[in-house]
């Protein structure tokens, strides 16, 4: 599994049912309460009802933890980082909020933070196995990484194509690239021929059509946070509407279904310097709506991977 699903699929678990501080005195009731409100994803009433508790008690660990997993919730993730880290500060003994802060620099793809906070998580409870299998998980992307660009530089390195096979067929389905994957070529039209991939290249391109299927994998999931990650911070909107705008609606309509499936078929993607542009097939299907389009995604590589620039249908 890929670590950002993974870890944010334990944040929250965290997020609802940690009663990690039971030895420090907390209004069980109120904590209940917002735990409820979470969730139900009413992620407004649960922040306003934390921070009424902590206008009270303003140190109460408890409320204070559920305020930056409110925060999270709500895609206030600077906030939230800056809750969690206060946390660590003032109740350095408690594990969870260096779990929550590895999980929002992961969302983030800051690897070394998250990494640090984890190790912290553990030393704060070595039996805490929630950190060790974060970190774990976190270890495994790193290496599949760092094998990628081995062989991205030196594509008859046989003992890192092997080492990279194996920690993505662990990773599970998001990395995992399957024959069918790898050695299907296309070809394409004549003006396209320059920034096609060639076998060289084909690392990089496996790289950008893993972050696509992420992408969708995130967008399936309705893990809003995670699917507006993918999306460059310069992400041209669709019609040119203030970003804000633009993810408080993408928000609301994903969060607003039951059931989404997301699935990308007959991906080519054309490279140009640190651009990519992926057409396929995508195929839609919610509660009362389904669809079947030709998509393109145009995306732009960052220092912490490749993210998307423009995204367009019928095209």
């Amino acid at each position: 599994m890929n670590i950002l699903r993974a870890l944010l699929g334990r944040h929250a678990a965290l997020a609802v049912f940690s009663m990690a501080f039971a030895s420090i005195p907390a209004h069980a009731d109120e904590v209940a309460d917002v735990n409820a409100l979470l969730q139900a994803k009413r992620y407004d009433a649960a922040l306003a009802k934390v921070s009424a508790s902590l206008q009270k008690n303003p140190r109460d660990p408890q409320m204070r933890f559920l305020q930056g997993v409110s925060l999270s919730s709500m895609g206030k993730r600077s906030e939230a980082i800056s809750v969690f880290t206060a946390l660590t500060t003032d109740f350095p003994n408690l594990a969870e909020p260096y779990n929550n802060l590895a999980v929002l620099h992961a969302a983030g793809r800051e690897y070394d933070s998250a990494r640090v906070a984890l190790e912290k998580a553990i030393r704060a409870d070595p039996n805490y196995t929630t950190a060790y299998e974060n970190l774990g998980d976190l270890y495994l992307q790193l290496a599949n990484q760092a094998y990628t660009k081995v062989v991205q530089l030196d594509p008859n390195n046989a003992n890192a194509k092997l080492r990279q096979s194996v920690i993505s067929k662990v990773n599970g389905p998001a990395l995992e690239k399957t024959p069918s994957d790898t050695n299907k070529k296309t070809t394409p039209p004549a003006e396209d021929q320059k920034t096609t991939i060639t076998a060289a290249g084909q690392p990089e391109k496996e790289a950008v059509l893993a972050v696509v299927k992420e992408w969708a994998h995130a967008w399936s999931a309705r893990d809003v946070r995670t699917y507006l990650n993918y999306y460059a911070p310069e992400f041209r909107t669709p019609k040119q509407e203030p970003r804000p705008a633009w993810e408080a609606k993408r928000r609301s309509l994903i969060e607003g279904k039951s059931k989404i499936e997301v699935t990308v078929e007959s991906p080519e993607v054309s490279l140009n310097d640190n651009r990519a542009t992926v057409k396929y097939r995508q195929v839609y299907v919610s509660d009362n709506y389904s669809s079947r389009e030709r998509k393109t995604l145009v995306l732009r590589k960052y220092d912490d991977g490749w993210k998307i620039l423009e995204e367009r249908s019928g095209s």
